[in-house]
């Protein structure tokens, strides 16, 4: 009892465990909380900034802005938006750069703020002293640099006593690396301190000069380069003194003035001190025109034209036939009869021209009744047909009019009258842009696919056609031409017999006719024999090509008819749409007639009330969003790049998808764990990490230099040798026997009860099927690159190729490849999220390994393998740098998606949003100038890859519900 009371007095009390508050803080986790916590506000508040950033800049692209009108001092008159408006230090060589106006203006405004140029000189010398400071400073760097130099040197010379070691030295020791910059050093500091002591001595004779000189400010105006600068830095200094600041602030803006085609630029930068002083003003009249072509312009409109076009009578019209006719065949008759001929063709040349005038006359006392203005003249460019207007003329030769032109001059008329056009003239131009662009373009595809009907004949059978088939076709139009000379012919006759008082020039247009039968006949003489070797060589063709060339000749002739007609349309369409001009004073007093099919939209944007800019703006985002892309996409719509970035995306994640969840589901269900299986997680992670330029190379060497040239020309034209047919033979009699063992092995190593434990002998039948089917499949890629008897589908097209380029499949196929890391690792986490009391339960039930994953494993994994695609989605949509080589281009003539069979046009190239900004950004004919359209840009591209995974979304919840609904 003793014992034990003493070992218990002799134990030490146990020293109580401390608590404070830090520690439990600590033990809490509050720091680490806070900190997440705030790592997350700092990520989110990114996020916002970039965000609000892009939506701030893209959203007011389109908001109609006021225009400007400043004189400036040089004489200059500008007239255009402002775009930019900052303040900015002014310096002397930007000074010096501007125009001797607008420096004269300046210097002496400043002079006048200061009081006088007596401190100029010594503010000149200031700087003096501060490149004396720098000038000792550089000195000191010299000498420092100079001493590393000698040591090292030194060094150097007591090392090496041979040519030979010093060679080896300097190509190996990295003191010679060092050695090299010393002296480049060196040399650098002392052309500097050159320099220092030159500016010193040159500052010092500015002082000088200035000293010497009267102190207004002519003295600056007229002083020589060399003194003018140092004195304008010394008056700058004075300046910034006065107005206690360090610099002298100016405000800078830049105008948006555009009208390239008469200033070749379309941003001009205005300072404060360039602008005559109460001259800015925001004239109500200005107005902005956006054009289809070269960009928009900025002007006062002044006159609104609508040019009617002046149409001859039938009598005329016989008339005027008739004389064009015995003008252009003079050379057919002999010299007495032209003889005979002149004077009679005089008279029905004034005859023409002086009825053409009382009809004329007629049409102006119509047109004289209306509220017009001014009638003038108007003539006619018969390739482009644009109209030019000339003043109105008594003397005007009747042959020189194509119509006439009233003027509206007054400003509420002539508007009224452009607002009263626009709408229907807009609506021509769409009109005659989808017959250029579907309708005309329809009809040369179809020209082309016959084309290539009897190209491919031709390589069928081993014969010639297409050369045959295109001289029929010279023949046809050129016989064409004739038979529509002749019938002018005799439509003149027609007339000349009708008119008794030209009788007597029957005769001699019947002896002009004749010549014109005669060089036709000697014309059909030579197609007919060559027509007829055409037949005889069409005879021995086979008569399936026979069939094709028939079926040829009359595609062709549809539709050149049908094409005759297209561009009568067009032409008709083009007319009316130059029928009405607006013409525009610039703000230098230039003149321009804008015709309204090349008018877009126009406004006068400093008389917009608050709902004009409101419809002005949804206009253009409506243009933005429905529209092509004009003006080397810098204006315009980007209806073709949405197109093109939605199917490309869409067919990516269909390829993507279901590759990488089977994989996945092969790698966490089926696959044993082995060296194998982490060499393939350890590969489709590192795939993850690749730069996306090289998937854009490989995809361009597989997919499109190799498969899309394979499917269009075979083998040759994939780069491949083709085999002997003997040798390809042997090749696939091994593919067949490797391909049967595969089988029979694995079908052995499958055999036996389920549960049993396999033997040895079923093992080695398992692991033999997989050899035997890796080698079936390389005997495989060998035969099909190898075969003798295979030159593609579409070997009819080449050279130029259907497959083998860039096109919207190869470009999602290699995004699919990208992204598909993604959605293996997505799949293996989820499917590996999903409990084996899951598993065990259904194992219980009896389901087997496939009914279990079917109906117990994915739909659990669903939202994952959901995630895994939108996740796929959003990098493949944002992605630039594989599309530019396998697909994408800057101006796609044709959607990859449209209403003509297979409507998917999975071979064309595409335009997408992501290259479109880059293109804009970095190869626009003027990058500041796309500057807000590739925010705008970027705007619909975050929008759009939102509003494809909010889709995705959606799907992923929908799938959700129906397959919890079916599990059991």
């Amino acid at each position: 009892m003793e014992k034990t009371q003493t070992t218990t007095e002799k134990r030490k009390p146990r020293r109580a465990r401390g608590s404070t508050a830090s520690l439990s803080i600590l033990a809490a986790g509050e720091p680490f909380i806070w900190l997440t916590g705030g790592a997350l506000v700092m990520c989110l508040v990114m996020i916002a900034v970039l965000l609000w950033n892009v939506a701030q800049i893209g959203g007011s692209t389109f908001v109609p802005l006021d225009i400007v009108e400043v004189k400036l001092h040089d004489g200059r008159t500008l007239l255009g938006e402002v775009v930019v408006d900052e303040e900015r230090p002014l310096t002397a060589d930007d000074l010096l750069k501007d125009s001797s106006e607008n420096q004269n203006h300046f210097l002496t405004q400043a002079v006048e703020e200061i009081g006088s140029l007596k401190g100029l000189p010594n503010a000149i010398l200031e700087r003096t002293k501060e490149l004396a400071v720098e000038q000792e400073a550089t000195e000191k760097r010299l000498s420092d640099a100079a001493d590393s130099l000698n040591r090292i040197t030194k060094e150097i010379d007591g090392k090496l006593d041979t040519v030979a070691a010093r060679r080896r030295f300097a190509a190996s020791d990295p003191t010679s690396k060092r050695l090299f910059e010393l002296k480049t050093l060196v040399q650098s500091l002392g052309d500097r301190i050159e320099g220092i002591k030159g500016e010193i001595e040159a500052a010092e004779n500015a002082a000088n000069h200035f000293k010497s000189t009267t102190s207004d400010a002519s003295a600056l105006i007229d002083a020589p380069y060399e003194f003018k600068l140092y004195g304008v830095r010394g008056l700058l200094n004075l300046l910034a003194d006065a107005r206690g600041s360090e610099n002298v602030l100016h405000r800078n803006r830049k105008l948006r003035t555009e009208n390239y085609e008469l200033t070749n630029q379309h941003y001009t930068w205005v300072a404060d001190y360039q602008i005559v002083a109460d001259s800015e003003q925001l004239p109500p009249d200005a107005a902005i025109l956006e054009r289809t072509e070269n960009g928009r312009f900025y002007g006062f409109p002044i006159e609104f034209i609508e040019i009617t076009p002046f149409k001859l009578s039938d009598s005329l019209q016989g008339l005027k036939s008739a004389v064009d006719f015995l003008s252009a065949n003079q050379y057919r008759i002999d010299a007495e009869q032209q003889q005979t001929l002149a004077e009679p063709l005089s008279e029905m040349q004034a005859e023409l021209a002086q009825a053409g005038k009382e009809a004329l006359t007629k049409e102006i006392a119509s047109h004289r009744a209306d509220d017009v203005e001014r009638i003038d003249f108007v003539s006619k460019n018969d390739a482009t047909g644009e109209y030019h207007v000339f003043p109105y003329s008594e003397d005007a030769p009747i042959g020189d009019i194509a119509g006439l032109a009233r003027t509206w001059v007054d400003s509420k008329q002539f508007w009224e009258r452009y607002q009263e056009h626009q709408s229907s003239v807009s609506g021509h131009r769409r009109e005659r842009n989808k017959l250029q662009k579907h309708d005309l373009g329809h009809e040369y595809a179809r020209q082309e696919r016959a084309r290539l009907r009897v190209r491919q004949a031709e390589l069928d059978y081993d014969v010639e056609a297409v050369a045959n088939v295109d001289a029929l076709k010279d023949i046809r139009l050129s016989e064409a031409m004739f038979a529509s000379s002749l019938s002018g012919a005799d439509e003149a006759i027609r007339f000349l017999q009708s008119q008794p008082e030209y009788a007597e020039l029957v005769e001699i247009a019947t002896v002009m006719r004749d010549g014109l039968k005669s060089q036709m006949d000697e014309l059909s003489v030579s197609t007919t024999e060559k027509r007829k070797q055409i037949e005889a060589d069409f005879s021995k063709l086979p008569d399936a090509v026979q069939r094709i060339i028939e079926s040829t000749l009359e595609t062709n002739e549809e539709a050149e008819e049908v094409s005759a007609e297209i561009k009568e349309q067009i032409s008709a369409l083009t007319t009316e749409t130059n029928r009405y001009q607006l013409v525009i004073r610039t703000c230098d007093d230039r003149v321009a007639a804008i015709p309204l099919g090349s008018i877009v939209r126009a406004y006068k944007a400093n008389s917009l009330t608050s709902q004009d800019k409101r419809t002005t703006y949804a206009s253009r985002w409506w243009e933005f969003l429905a529209d092509e892309p004009r003006e080397a996409n810098s204006e315009g719509g980007v209806l073709p790049a949405i197109w093109g970035t939605i199917t490309m995306t869409i067919i990516m994640s269909l390829a993507v998808v279901p590759f990488g969840v089977l994989a996945a589901l092969y790698l966490r269900e089926y696959a044993k764990t082995g060296p194998i299986v982490s060499a393939v997680r350890i590969a489709i992670n590192n795939l993850a990490g690749v730069p996306s330029i090289v998937f854009g190379v490989f995809g361009l060497g597989f997919f499109c230099y190799r498969i899309g040239a394979y499917i269009d020309g075979g083998p040759v034209n994939a780069g491949f040798a083709p085999m002997p047919p003997a040798k390809w033979f042997v090749w696939v009699g091994l593919l067949a026997a490797f391909s049967v063992a595969a089988f029979i092995s694995g079908i052995i190593s499958l055999s036996g009860r389920p549960g049993q434990q396999q033997s040895v002998f079923r093992r080695f039948a398992g692991v033999a099927s997989i050899v035997l089917w890796l080698v079936s499949i390389t005997a495989f890629i060998f035969v099909l690159a190898g075969t003798p008897y295979f030159n593609g589908f579409y070997e009819a097209n080449l050279p130029n190729p259907y497959w083998g380029k860039g096109g919207v499949l190869w470009a999602s196929l290699t995004l699919a490849l990208m992204t598909l890391p993604v959605v293996i690792v997505a799949t293996e986490e989820t499917l590996a999220a999903v409990p084996n009391s899951m598993r065990e339960g259904s194992y219980g039930c009896g389901a087997s390994k496939w009914q279990t994953i079917r109906r117990v494993v994915l739909p659990q994994a669903l939202p994952g393998i959901m995630t895994g695609m939108i996740l796929a989605m959003a990098r493949g949509a944002g992605e630039v740098a594989p599309l530019m080589l396998v697909g994408a281009v800057k101006l796609a003539p044709e959607l990859p998606v449209d209403g003509i069979f297979p409507f998917v046009h999975a071979n064309r190239s595409f335009m997408h949003l992501g290259f479109h900004i880059f293109d804009l950004g970095f190869q626009s004919q003027n990058s500041e100038a796309a500057k807000p359209v590739v925010y705008t840009t970027t705007l619909l591209l975050i929008g759009l890859v939102t509003l494809l995974n909010v889709v995705a979304i959606w799907l992923r919840s929908y799938l959700r519900k129906r397959f919890t609904a079916g599990q059991f």
